[in-house]
């Protein structure tokens, strides 16, 4: 194989990364998101740590604290819970 000229992702990727700072995250606050998400398939728990990392990545400072963690925690359960919702009204019309 010869050799390719960086494209647009490498470019971009080049830089290092920013670094995530945790601040004030428990192990209570841990475990009530575990409380949160009982009932999460895999899939669901492996897309909202992408989404509290995406979170993190998308704020001005790059640091996961307990307030941006329970909102992404939040937000992802009732998106849970509604299509929970959503599935079970579409079994009754069926």
């Amino acid at each position: 194989a010869g050799s390719r000229k960086p494209g647009l992702i490498q470019k971009l990727l080049k830089g290092n990364p920013k670094k995530i700072e945790i601040k004030g995250l428990t192990d209570d606050i841990i475990k009530e998101a575990a409380a949160k998400t009982e009932g999460f398939s895999g899939r669901e728990i492996a897309k909202l740590m992408a989404s509290v990392q995406a979170a993190v990545y998308g704020s001005k400072d790059c640091v996961l604290d307990q307030s941006l963690f329970r909102e992404v925690i939040d937000y992802k359960v009732a998106e849970h819970q509604q299509r929970i919702k959503l599935a079970g009204a579409d079994k009754a019309r069926a």
